[in-house]
């Protein structure tokens, strides 16, 4: 989030006064003496300068002094006035209320040369110092403080953020981002080119969500916290694949595979999830009436993007079954049907993934509504792990990236 210091610069230009004189008054000094001025400055300009801002003003003066003994005496003029500068320090910080703080210093009025005439002998550059310190100096470090801290615009940005992170966010195809925004934190301030720029973290759970979308939040914007925090933007979705169709392909891959003179006729097929681990219950006929039983713990593998079975095998209840009472089904036709399960099991999940974290990089750079747009993107997915339930197995996965909300 940013502050364009010229918005600052415009606000604290007409808090200062341009001009202080006498308006070509002659005006009682010392003793008998009298002398009549005129300070006219400059635009004031700003520099940033990390967590400070420097305001300076060039100042143009001219006085003219007379008495009784002398003739006048001149510092400057009109048309050939001496130069100076003003200005102050100020260093920016967090205040209260998502506003932002401000310390100011005035600096000593700085001249080009001094300007002692004899006679009278009094230093005038230093009565010009005095004339501007009381004026124009005070006017001006008072201003940058009052400019800074009296602004809303940074609550009011905070605050639309804060509103637009309520809203679900619609992806396409029945699916909506949800951004579950906990709080927001406000990240160090800094000076950087011609704005001070603020960083505001949200602390987000997003989750994607289908159906319909929750109606928006309306929760108050929190207190400002300074804390650090994380760049990463993390979105958890899950691929997850029914064992129904898998049963149905393994009914399948049997059929095309099995070979004349089978001893083993597969009628029926059932897949379930059991804590973390796939069930295959076989319902086969032939040399042996029986229902054959595999277990396996599903694994994801990055490279193929495949999740797989890797370790199916016959569970020892079955084993023992075979061992002892169905000793006559042949082990070619037993690998056979492990192997089918086993293939079956084998499913590539990367068109999967994309089609879940590509319409999140497109809502991450695009207008949300008239006030608030993102630029950011997913550059990283990582596996959280798998799981079985009793109808499905799946893989827990996380989107990472950046995101940007700019508040307009």
């Amino acid at each position: 989030m940013t502050v364009p210091l010229r918005a600052i610069r415009e606000a604290i230009d007409r808090e200062v006064p341009v001009a202080a004189g006498t308006r070509d008054r002659f005006v009682p000094f010392e003793s008998e003496l009298e002398i009549r001025y005129s300070v006219r400055r400059d635009p004031i300009q700003l520099e940033a300068r990390r967590d400070t801002l420097v305001a300076r003003a060039a100042v143009h003066y001219w006085l003219d002094a007379r008495g009784p003994g002398f003739k006048p005496v001149a510092c400057g003029s009109r048309t050939e006035p001496l130069d100076g500068e003003i200005g102050c320090w100020t260093r920016i910080g967090w205040g209260d209320d998502w506003q932002l703080d401000a310390r100011s210093a005035s600096a000593p009025t700085i001249h080009a040369r001094r300007c002692k005439p004899v006679p009278p002998g009094i230093n005038f550059t230093r009565v010009m110092s005095d004339t501007i310190s009381r004026g124009m100096v005070p006017a001006l470090a008072t201003a940058v403080e009052a400019t800074i801290v009296g602004s809303d615009h940074v609550r009011r940005v905070v605050e639309t953020g804060w509103r637009a992170l309520q809203t679900p966010l619609d992806l396409g195809q029945g699916l909506w981002l949800d951004f579950g925004v906990q709080r927001v934190l406000a990240g160090p301030l800094v000076t950087r080119g011609d704005s001070i720029v603020a960083e505001v973290h949200a602390v987000v759970a997003p989750r994607i969500r289908s159906g319909a979308p929750r109606a928006a939040a309306a929760w108050p914007l929190p207190d400002a916290r300074v804390r650090l925090a994380g760049d990463d933007f993390q979105v958890a979705f899950d691929c997850e694949v029914p064992f129904e169709s898998l049963s149905e392909d393994v009914m399948e891959r049997w059929a095309s595979e099995s070979v004349g003179g089978d001893a083993l006729d597969l009628r029926r097929v059932r897949m379930f999830g059991r804590g973390h681990r796939i069930f295959v219950a076989l319902e086969v006929t032939g040399s042996a009436h029986a229902t054959l039983q595999l277990s396996g713990t599903p694994a994801y593998d990055p490279l193929s993007h495949t999740l797989a079975v890797p370790d199916l095998h016959y569970t020892p209840e079955t084993a023992r079954a075979l061992r002892d009472r169905l000793g006559k089904v042949p082990p070619q036709a037993l690998e056979r049907l492990r192997s089918a399960a086993s293939e079956a099991l084998r499913v590539p999940i990367g068109p999967d993934i994309a089609a879940a974290v590509a319409p999140l990089g497109r809502a991450l750079n695009r207008r949300w509504s008239a006030e608030v747009s993102a630029r950011g993107g997913i550059n990283e997915r990582r596996l959280l792990g798998t799981y079985v339930t009793a109808e499905a197995m799946g893989a827990h996965f996380v989107a990472v990236g950046r995101a940007t909300l700019i508040v307009e």
